[in-house]
């Protein structure tokens, strides 16, 4: 498991591709188009508004003024060039066409899905393996938010540029001849996925996990010291990938300047404790993937046995990890991938409307987890008669079941109405998220009613007196703006005592 794959020639196709791995693409795709064929009837959605349709910049298509405004600082959210330029072509090419924009995120999506087989196929030998954990990451319910919403483009497009590093870094692992061609090759791919979506500053890491797991090309020098061979050079050849992380980092701090007053108002010590909880609530909406919704807002305040329990889940099983990492290798860098990939969007350092959780950020982090259940549901089956055979039934029939729950879940994002549900049955909480999708989209006046509606329920939330003075604010209410700023200010001082 792991070693480098040779150069066998047994059951191949005229084109040096195993058959078994061309039906495998063909599943793939197949069940991918299966769980998002709905998608071509859904239209714009929350604030899809600021990243197409009201953008002037992406309606005029690929333009060199528009092309220099996508690589300056001065454009919207973080510094996503590529992204841009990806929009910009759509609308070069159709025009502001949701259809369009809807298929190249699902096309995109699927690539990703196979660019990931591939990868774990080309590095493990183990087709079937391989093939499960692509087909849970096709069909997963959580990934409907990345692929049925237009502004998340840039979480599919940077994952791409994801996938095909992993794919030449492993080219380069095993390279013997002209291996800088491969190192530089991941490198400029790295850059570009950078500037698709910065995500990807924690792939130089995911690296290093590579590296042990299952490149294997970590090897222990001692089995009493554990000392290890070799990893002084793996760090240095990661040197130019964490430049490059740490130069998208500044440059997206510099972007971000220009927001201003456009920050959480959550206190720093809720955002803390969020995150700890925030681990175990991903994991438990992979396991389950119900009630999922496009906004989660924050919770005003956390159970201390929430988050003492979530510590103490993470803690054992981190340690379970550690104490087996020689015998199951890929149960410590699944384990690592799923929650290093996450701290760039656990929210602890936030800008703007940042909910508690939201389904994209697992779009990447999730894959670790689906290593860890097939590759250890195979190891652990295969101490009984039949065990295998058992465990492939139920996880294809996981993947049948998430098909349907994505197929469904695909509806929900076709518009505004579908996507939140009728305003006079919602809950607080739902008010301030249909109060937050008006407000990405410009209908200020809708933003304005359902904000005084969330309040009248619930008048102590400093999130929404902040949401409401942005809205009153941007219809030049200055005054009730200033009003409501100053109350969500002192409801936070307020919390941060019992927190």
């Amino acid at each position: 498991m792991g070693e480098q794959p040779t150069g066998t020639t047994q059951g191949k196709t005229g084109t040096g591709i195993d058959k078994r791995t061309w039906l495998s693409c063909v599943f793939l795709i197949l069940i991918s188009i299966l769980a998002y064929w709905n998608v071509k009837d859904n239209g714009y959605v929350f604030d899809d508004s600021i990243y197409v349709t009201e953008n002037e910049h992406v309606k005029e298509g690929l333009t060199l003024q528009n092309i220099k405004w996508a690589f300056g600082l001065e454009g919207f959210d973080h510094w996503i060039p590529i992204t841009w330029l990806s929009l910009m072509l759509d609308s070069h090419l159709s025009g502001i066409n949701s259809k369009w924009q809807h298929l190249t995120n699902a096309l995109f999506h699927i690539v990703n899905v196979l660019f990931l087989f591939c990868f774990l196929n080309f590095t493990t030998r183990s087709p079937l393996k391989s093939l499960l954990v692509a087909a849970l990451f096709a069909v997963h319910p959580l990934n409907v938010e990345s692929v049925a919403w237009i502004s998340e483009r840039k979480n599919v497009l940077s994952t791409f540029f994801w996938m095909l590093c992993l794919l030449t870094y492993a080219k380069y692992s095993y390279s013997k001849n002209r291996r800088w061609r491969w190192y530089l090759i991941t490198l400029c791919l790295f850059g570009l996925g950078l500037m698709s979506k910065s995500m990807l500053v924690t792939l130089p890491f995911v690296f290093l996990l590579l590296d042990y797991w299952p490149l294997d090309r970590i090897q222990m020098k001692d089995t009493r010291t554990k000392s290890m061979t070799g990893i002084n050079h793996l760090l240095v050849e990661k040197i130019p990938f964490f430049l490059l992380s740490f130069c998208s980092i500044y440059v997206i701090s510099r972007s971000l300047e220009g927001l201003g007053g456009f920050y959480t108002t959550v206190p720093l010590n809720l955002r803390i404790l969020n995150a700890i909880v925030s681990y175990i609530a991903y994991f438990r909406k992979l396991i389950l993937p119900i009630h999922l919704a496009c906004f989660y807002p924050f919770p005003e305040e956390i159970a201390l046995w929430k988050v003492l329990g979530s510590g103490l889940i993470l803690i054992v099983v981190s340690l379970a990890a550690i104490k087996n990492m020689k015998k199951y290798k890929y149960v410590i860098v699944g384990w690592l991938w799923y929650l290093g990939t996450l701290i760039p969007a656990i929210g602890i350092k936030q800008i703007g409307l940042w909910g508690a959780i939201a389904d994209r950020h697992a779009y990447v982090p999730q894959t670790g987890i689906f290593i860890i259940f097939i590759w250890l549901g195979f190891d652990l089956a295969d101490k009984w008669k039949q065990g295998k055979v058992v465990f492939t039934a139920i996880a294809f029939s996981i993947i049948m079941i998430f098909g349907v729950l994505t197929s469904t879940q695909v509806k929900r994002w076709k518009n505004n109405f579908a996507l939140f549900g009728h305003p006079l049955t919602l809950p607080n909480k739902a008010y301030q998220s249909l109060g937050f999708a008006c407000l990405t989209m410009g209908n200020l006046d809708e933003a304005v009613t359902h904000f005084a509606q969330a309040l009248k329920l619930n008048p102590n939330s400093a999130a929404t007196h902040y949401n409401f003075g942005l809205a009153l604010k941007r219809i030049g209410k200055i005054d009730e703006a200033e009003n409501h700023f100053r109350l969500a200010r002192q409801l936070e001082l307020e919390l941060k005592p019992k927190l």
